[in-house]
């Protein structure tokens, strides 16, 4: 070498001390005291190491290779779209990654993912938001059931649920999954009709008992009205008409609850006092247990106002009732308890503002109760310990289903031998409650019936049932407050008379009718005249949206109703200020 040195001097095991398995140069004296076969084994099995590291490093490069294609192909293969959400202190929130699949499942490439929050359903907006607040507060996982209107107009239902993978003072971040679950709500809507059906039929036999009852007192005291007409003895008339018209509102009060659990229903959310809908199930309740179960009303006082709707509230109480009942075969005592639930700021220290002031229902039943094993299957779908052909194992899952749509939620306590408590909580709302039964009650609508007004001997009304009966009582009530009338017993005769260039001012119309719906009657009308005034007359709705209705305008008015809530409607009607008579 230039040095002096030998090719073995220059490049020569570090010694000693030096930085672990290096190589030091120039070692000269000590080297060459080194026997030369004792240097190259050393020189060998260093080099032995630095494969052994090499090899390691590019098995942990393949390892990491494979893990990734692993995600990957879990992102693209699972049945759902997986995503990091994240939220800001500053108020601001977005997707930070999305699967590819969201283009596969919801229509939206990756790179658009930030749309996803405008596709939902305007319904579901606030909710969706609420229950991010919600999580955010109790420090808890989020998880959400909504509807996304897509790009081509398709409605679809999906799942979201995420867990909290980091927090600080900044921003928090969610891992999570969104799922299509179209096809497991169209299923679990036929379930629940399933459902509801079989509880029309557990309630058949007193359903027509008590109709009967009804039909007897209005066909009595009728045949009494009639003979005392008949006599002359105006006096007692207006008791025995009386009798009639509440009997008449029983029998209506009973067909909507019979309604509520054999149709598909419209899902129209609104103020309720949680105890007054409770009050109105009373009777229907009793006629559903058996004698030998006591029932208990234990209500707070004062109103418990709450955001649901009717019909899927006393859903949740019948279904809980049934459970109930099943738990209780030798008899017992079924309590119905409610209460509200104040809120509490987190002692925690974190700064999170107080959780929502609840309303919460207890339904208390003294039968044989629970193993853990059955309590933590009790809300699995299909899973129930009933005998073959006595359920469906739908009541508690569909108890879960209704409350996570209105931001309820539900606990369950139970212990063989100790009976079952469920614990249902919803939000409390601001302000009055608006309304007790799953319905307007009979004779809402408006003020009582007043004499025609200014305008009203001159207003005509294209009146279209198929009912003769109905048709005829709401012509003479109309035509005795002052109103026009042009009657027609079906939609295409309606059609005809507008066609042949009828004149009218408002339509009023059954909802459902064969052929032609009063819908499409409205539909049909208000094309060719933007702006007419609608009251649709229906104690069935018969699968037709309140979006359609309220597409026409119109005002519905359920049957049975009074010449007051009809008056009333048709005044609603003409009072939006429709276009005049083309």
């Amino acid at each position: 070498m230039a040095d002096g040195t030998t090719p073995r001097e220059e490049l020569q095991p570090a010694p000693a001390g030096g930085p672990p398995g290096g190589l030091a140069l120039g070692q000269g004296a000590s080297a060459r005291d080194e026997p030369a076969a004792s240097r190259v084994a050393r020189l060998e099995a260093e080099n032995a190491r630095l494969r052994e590291v090499e090899r390691r490093l590019l098995a942990l490069e393949e390892a990491r290779r494979e893990s990734d294609q692993a995600f990957r192909d879990m992102a693209e293969n699972v049945p759902g779209v997986i995503y990091q959400w994240r939220e800001r202190a500053d108020g601001t929130f977005g997707f930070t990654w999305v699967s590819p699949r969201l283009e596969e499942v919801f229509g939206v490439r990756a790179d658009e993912a930030h749309r996803l929050p405008d596709l939902l359903h305007p319904d579901d907006k606030a909710r969706w938001r609420r229950s991010i607040e919600l999580a955010n507060q109790r420090g808890r996982d989020w998880s959400f059931e909504g509807r996304f209107i897509l790009d081509d107009g398709r409605l679809c239902w999906w799942r979201g649920a995420s867990r909290k993978v980091r927090v600080s003072d900044d921003e928090i971040l969610y891992n999570g999954m969104l799922s299509d679950v179209t096809e497991l709500k169209e299923l679990e809507q036929q379930l629940n009709q399933a459902q509801r059906l079989e509880a029309i039929g557990l309630l058949a036999g007193t359903v027509a008992h008590d109709f009967n009852n009804l039909l007897t007192g209005i066909s009595a005291s009728a045949e009494l009205a009639r003979r005392q007409l008949e006599q002359g003895r105006t006096a007692e008339l207006a008791q025995d008409l009386e009798t009639i018209l509440e009997a008449t509102e029983r029998a209506g009060q009973l067909t909507r609850r019979l309604l509520t659990f054999s149709r598909e229903h419209l899902i129209e959310p609104r103020d309720l006092d949680l105890n007054e809908v409770l009050r109105g199930l009373h009777r229907f309740l009793a006629r559903l247990l058996d004698a030998s179960i006591e029932l208990v009303q234990d209500y707070a006082p004062g109103p418990l106002p709450v955001h649901a709707d009717p019909a899927e509230l006393e859903q949740v109480v019948l279904n809980l009732a049934i459970n109930a009942r099943d738990a209780m075969p030798r008899g017992g005592r079924l309590t119905l308890r409610t209460r509200a639930v104040s809120a509490e700021a987190p002692d925690d220290g974190s700064g999170r503002a107080a959780a929502p002031e609840r309303v919460e229902l207890q339904v208390v039943d003294t039968g044989v109760g629970m193993t853990d094993r059955v309590r933590a299957l009790a809300f699995d779908p299909f899973f129930t310990t009933k005998e073959v052909g006595r359920g469906t194992g739908l009541g508690l899952p569909t108890v879960r289903r209704i409350l996570r749509t209105c931001g309820g939620e539900v606990e369950l306590e139970s212990a063989p031998g100790q009976g079952t408590t469920v614990r249902v909580r919803f939000l409390r709302v601001a302000g009055p409650a608006g309304g007790s039964s799953s319905r307007p009650p009979f004779g809402s609508g408006g003020a009582a019936a007043q004499p025609a007004g200014p305008g009203e001997s001159t207003t005509t009304v294209l009146l279209v049932d198929d009912s003769r009966e109905v048709r005829q009582s709401v012509e003479r009530l109309l035509e005795v407050s002052g109103y026009r009338v042009i009657a027609a017993g079906d939609g295409d005769e309606a059609l005809e008379a507008a066609a042949r260039g009828a004149r009218f001012d408002i339509l009023v119309t059954d909802l459902v009718m064969p052929r032609r719906g009063g819908l499409e009657v409205a539909e049909t009308l208000c094309a060719a005249r933007p702006g007419l005034p609608v009251v649709f007359i229906s104690g069935y709705a018969g699968g037709t949206t309140p979006e359609a209705l309220a597409a026409t305008g119109g005002v519905l008015l359920e049957k049975p109703f009074t010449s007051a809530a009809l008056l009333a409607a048709v005044r609603r009607a003409l009072e939006r200020g429709r276009a005049p008579a083309g």
